[in-house]
């Protein structure tokens, strides 16, 4: 069963509390930039196949 809104709001913040915190470790280790380079190519190629999806929408229109 579910529990109440009030844990579940609570859980989610915990989670944040904790992906803040191993985000600020990994900037201390210096995994940050490898991070950031991955993160900037996923979106590299999620920009272009937008872009491309949109060009193919638009000649269907």
């Amino acid at each position: 069963m579910f529990k109440t809104k009030g844990t579940m709001e609570n859980r989610i913040k915990n989670v944040k509390k904790k992906c803040r915190y191993e985000v600020y470790g990994w900037m201390e280790n210096g995994v940050d930039a490898a991070l950031l380079e991955v993160f900037s190519f996923k979106l590299e190629i999620f920009t272009y196949f937008f872009i491309i999806l949109s060009r193919y929408l638009i000649n269907c229109l």
